[in-house]
């Protein structure tokens, strides 16, 4: 228990300092967007600019910016490399554009495309900027970026999901040993085996995706299941005169054996899911087989520790 809440302290320090478990890294990727325009005039110019000026600013790792932007002054500076561009010069540009037939890559009908090439950087952090930014208006087009988009809208959800599992389950413990403690412990012992599995998340450098989050509710409402079936037989044998020790082994004997072969097969299961073709599903194939694994250690080797603390030996819980 003591060294759960050091692994505890240090995952919320972690986080504070550097919270780079929330970022989806990219070594090498592109963000496809359009910006609506009516005219492409120097004003229009001037906010694309300033906008890839802010992008750069607020997140590194922006490889290049590709814009209509970009080829004007390319073309423009091939004729006059040194003067600002003017109205001008800047027809003359689109002129040049249209002849070298480039208008189809950067502008459509009533857009422009803007190409952001990133690089050892946090795409999310990225995607979220673009969501938030005020000063162009900004619409995702690529399917990955958009789902990329989708997911992290939906983990805030699972993230309250979670928690509020974690809530309900207490409360339900709580209601049927008829014991305020017995919640709490309910509520231990399915968050021990989530923060061991982040623990787990940050040695080996990997992302909190959604697919953790999906792994991970799924494991706590399959780990409650086993502890109400421990705490069951615990305070039952209490109830009817075991002592501690007696009751801890009535406990293992009927319990620990189901425990064990439902949480093997539950682990085989997940899995099988890492040889689908579906990288999601292989994703909380992997993460729900560690954390059914974190889980099973943690009812066998937590759960009875908090189940004596909560116990007295001259006191025994009014459960039949």
């Amino acid at each position: 228990m003591l060294l759960t809440l050091v692994v505890f302290f240090f995952i919320g320090i972690r986080l504070y300092t550097s919270p780079t478990l929330f970022e989806q890294d990219a070594e090498c990727q592109t963000i496809i967007f359009k910006v609506p325009f009516t005219e492409i005039d120097l004003q229009m110019l001037q906010k694309i600019e300033t906008f890839e000026k802010d992008l750069r600013e607020n997140n590194k790792g922006v490889v290049k910016v590709d814009s209509v932007v970009t080829i004007l002054k390319q073309l423009d500076f091939a004729n006059v490399p040194k003067n600002p561009m003017d109205e001008q010069r800047l027809l003359q540009a689109l002129f040049f554009l249209e002849l070298y037939d480039l208008q189809k890559t950067y502008i459509d009908q009533d857009s422009l495309n803007i190409i952001i090439t990133l690089k050892n950087t946090d795409q999310s952090a990225v995607i979220r900027f673009l969501e938030s930014y005020k000063n162009l208006p900004i619409y995702l087009t690529d399917v990955e970026t958009l789902s990329q988009s989708s997911k992290m809208e939906k983990m805030v959800l699972l993230l309250f999901s979670l928690f509020s599992a974690l809530l309900i389950i207490a409360f339900v413990m709580g209601i049927i040993f008829r014991s305020v403690a017995i919640g709490w412990v309910g509520f231990a012992a399915n968050i021990i085996p989530i923060i061991w599995f982040v623990l787990f998340i940050i040695l080996f450098k990997f992302e909190l995706t959604i697919e953790a989050l999906i792994a991970m509710t799924i494991s706590v409402g399959l780990t409650s299941d086993t502890i109400i079936h421990f705490g069951y037989k615990y305070f039952r044998s209490r109830y009817f005169g075991r002592t501690r020790k007696h009751a801890l082994e009535i406990m293992f004997f009927y319990a620990s054996v189901p425990a064990v072969i439902s949480a093997t097969v539950l682990m085989i299961v997940f899995g099988l899911l890492i040889f689908t073709q579906l990288p999601s599903l292989q994703l909380i194939g992997a993460y729900g087989a560690v954390l059914m694994f974190i889980s099973l250690l943690s009812d066998l080797f937590i759960l009875p520790v908090l189940l004596l603390a909560v116990d007295k030996e001259n006191k025994h819980l009014n459960t039949p």
